[in-house]
């Protein structure tokens, strides 16, 4: 996890530090955050008792980070994650819950960007505080260099093609989400496809054709997915998605989605030369999730959900196999 963290906070010593707001009607749990992250040097915090107070506070002034409790008086967590998104759009929010709290993946479906549960391990608070404001950053400049026309900024950890993370960063940050499921024991999903026949849509449609079915590809799986689901391009045609917080109902229910989506989608529109019919792209898919006895590494449960995948194949293709 160190090692992560070390990666995502790389050449952000010349920026600005972050500002960010800490809420919670507990002044020594303000205090216990506000302490770990002023230390680092890269944030200044100011904290608010409530939401109430929050709502003041973000109104006056311009925060990059919210961490918030959901359990508070006056306005709790869960509506303040509300007014923040109606109000605020896309300010980065963290929510900060018990252990074993049902209410974190509540949370994550309002668009909260992350949860945090107490009592935490001061490293993968800090890893977490930084994973929201970098993936935030690249956000902001991704859509600042679209509308300039430019190309995507993140080389080092996303796709040039498909806009999705790379296989790279999606290994390091499978291995994050794979252990804190497991200290605290709570849902992970894990979905991996590849689209059908595809060396066939490059040999009859060519590889211009085929790297638009890539790309729109990763459009699909952008519309699909929240914003704390990590999607990485794994390489050539295939994808992996990982889920926090997603039990195996809310898996399937993802999978089975995103397949539909694909066998209804009409690829490279405007691509086709005259007297072809357009490529019918359908994929296949194997899914895993956790807690689940057979898996105590995160490589044991990706190998289980790409087990599923390639059973998914010799079944006849355009299907979803899953291990539970």
């Amino acid at each position: 996890m160190h090692h992560l963290y070390t990666n995502l906070e790389m050449g952000s010593d010349s920026q600005e530090p972050s500002h960010l707001l800490i809420v919670d009607d507990s002044a020594s749990t303000r205090l216990l955050m506000k302490d770990i992250l002023t230390r680092l040097g890269k944030y200044t915090v100011e904290e608010a008792g409530n939401g109430i107070e929050a709502m003041k506070m973000l109104d006056a002034g311009k925060y990059d980070l919210v961490i918030s409790d959901i359990r508070m008086p006056g306005m709790d967590g869960i509506s303040l994650l509300e007014k923040i998104r109606s109000r605020y759009g896309s300010l980065p929010v963290i929510m900060v819950t018990g252990f074993g709290s049902e209410i974190g993946p509540r949370t994550l479906e309002l668009g909260a960007d992350d949860c945090i549960y107490l009592p935490f391990k001061v490293e993968e608070f800090t890893f977490r505080v930084a994973r929201v404001l970098r993936f935030h950053q690249l956000l902001q400049v991704r859509e600042l260099l679209i509308e300039q026309n430019r190309e995507l900024w993140g080389r080092a950890i996303t796709d040039q093609l498909t806009g999705l993370y790379n296989r790279h960063y999606f290994d390091d940050v499978f291995v994050a989400e794979f252990e804190r499921a497991r200290r605290y024991q709570i849902h992970l999903g894990c979905i991996i496809f590849d689209i059908d026949h595809f060396k066939k849509v490059n040999d009859v449609y060519g590889h211009l054709v085929g790297d638009r079915v890539l790309k729109e590809m990763g459009n699909l799986v952008s519309d699909t997915i929240r914003r704390v689901d990590i999607a990485a391009r794994y390489g050539g045609e295939e994808f992996v998605l990982v889920l926090p917080e997603t039990d195996p109902e809310g898996t399937h229910l993802v999978a089975s989605r995103l397949r539909e989506m694909v066998e209804e989608y009409s690829f490279a529109q405007g691509e086709i030369d005259a007297g072809k019919d357009a490529p019918a792209v359908t994929i296949s898919l194997g899914a895993s999730h956790y807690p689940d006895d057979r898996y105590s590494t995160p490589t044991q449960m990706l190998k289980a959900a790409d087990d599923k995948l390639y059973e998914a194949k010799n079944k006849g293709r355009n299907r979803l196999e899953i291990t539970w």
